[in-house]
């Protein structure tokens, strides 16, 4: 192996290390903040998991430390550990069925692989006396609500504000008003665009070879609107009109089925921020359609774990700091959206409890009711990493 080649894959690995602690540090500020804002103690703000490395500092009772295994993180706010006592209880119950020892006395101490990585969030572990004043269980249900609601939302405007502001921070590919290939099948063969033209004005907006982001999203807003185009072929000025269909990949998109030309540079704050609202937009549909829809052959093709991140980092680290930004808040709004899942274990799970102990007017499921939601959501976990984890594998052999 070339050194240029191991070279390049350490910078892989160490993009994914940081781009999955910033996601990790602002998930967790979400849930640290707000429950410091309703008067919790928080006992530990760790990046990483497994046994601590290093231990920063301790701040107004929060100790701050760093864990051996990059690829996680948590919070550990007083009081929760009680009211967790289902949840520790489950995890004995699994691994007795896979024929683990229990018997060791700090077993519980150590996080679950699932609830360390970007797609959980523990908020557990260590040990308590039980009715702490200041700690979660003591706080009201709506405080408690939120504190969890925290961390998908904060994921959700790290994304927001990352992909709002690349634009014009970072130089990056942007899109001129020529075409460079055409889409087969797509509306833009069908009237008769070819490459190298150069699309000046739709509806009567002039557009020039810098102003071809705003063109790209005018068509991208138009879905199902006749658009008609001028557009310069060498000597030729062509009069043409077409209609942008819904992008089968983000439907809330439209194209037209070509690609552009770019060039090298940044775009306006204006311009950033309506293409980060776009993008979010799309993002948010496209997580949505893979959560509610049910083809098992689109969700196999959409859905990715570690191994797909790491494919997709290698090729952002390819194109350059634009595009790891932009892998970065998609990432994060992706959390965003996995973690409010009512999955036992993951933030909407625990809101899903609250929900429930709302519904019963401050009644709370019983310890062996509580077990079994957690241990369910153990196993629904598992089953989820396994399977994606053999999708990321077998990725590259599913037929086009």
């Amino acid at each position: 192996m070339h050194y240029t080649q191991l070279a390049h894959f350490a910078q892989v690995g160490l993009t994914v290390i940081i781009v999955l602690s910033i996601l990790v540090v602002v998930h967790e500020w979400g849930h640290f903040i707000v429950a410091r804002l309703c008067g919790m103690r928080v006992d530990e703000f760790s990046i990483g998991f497994g046994p601590r490395a290093l231990k920063i500092c301790t701040v107004n009772e929060t100790d701050y430390n760093i864990r051996w295994f990059p690829l996680g993180g948590f919070v550990r706010i007083a009081g929760m550990e009680p009211d967790e006592e289902p949840l520790i209880r489950a995890k004995e119950k699994a691994k007795q069925a896979l024929g683990k020892k229990t018997d060791d006395p700090h077993s519980h101490d150590i996080p679950l692989l699932t609830e360390n990585l970007i797609a959980g969030d523990p908020l557990i572990s260590g040990e308590q006396t039980p009715s702490i004043p200041n700690g979660f269980y003591s706080k009201p249900l709506w405080q408690r609500a939120i504190v969890i609601f925290a961390g998908p939302f904060m994921s959700f405007v790290l994304g927001y504000v990352v992909l709002c502001t690349v634009g014009f921070t970072v130089p990056n590919e942007i899109a001129t008003n020529r075409i460079q290939s055409l889409m087969p099948g797509f509306e833009a063969q069908k009237i008769g665009l070819r490459a190298g033209d150069a699309i000046v004005s739709i509806n009567g907006r002039a557009f020039t070879s810098k102003s071809g982001p705003e063109m790209v999203e005018l068509i991208h807003s138009s879905i199902g609107k006749p658009l008609a185009l001028v557009v310069d072929r060498g000597p030729l000025e062509l009069h043409i009109k077409g209609v942008p269909q819904a992008d089968p990949d983000n439907p809330g998109v439209g194209v037209l089925g070509f690609k552009t030309d770019t060039v090298l540079g940044r775009v306006s704050v204006v311009q950033s921020i309506q293409d980060g609202n776009t993008l979010t937009y799309a993002w948010l549909q496209a997580m949505g359609h893979l959560v509610t829809q049910h083809n098992l052959k689109t969700i196999r093709k959409d859905a990715g774990g570690p191994v797909y991140i790491v494919e997709v980092t290698n090729e952002a680290v390819k194109y350059g700091p634009g595009s790891i930004l932009l892998l970065l808040g998609q990432l994060s709004l992706s959390l965003a959206v996995f973690n409010l899942l009512p999955i036992p274990i993951l933030d909407g799970g625990h809101l899903l409890l609250f929900v429930i102990e709302a519904v019963r007017r401050g009644k709370k499921l019983t310890m062996e009711q509580q077990q079994n939601f957690m241990l369910a959501g153990l196993a629904i976990i598992g089953v989820l990493f396994v399977l994606i984890l053999f999708n990321d594998i077998t990725r590259s052999h599913l037929p086009q």
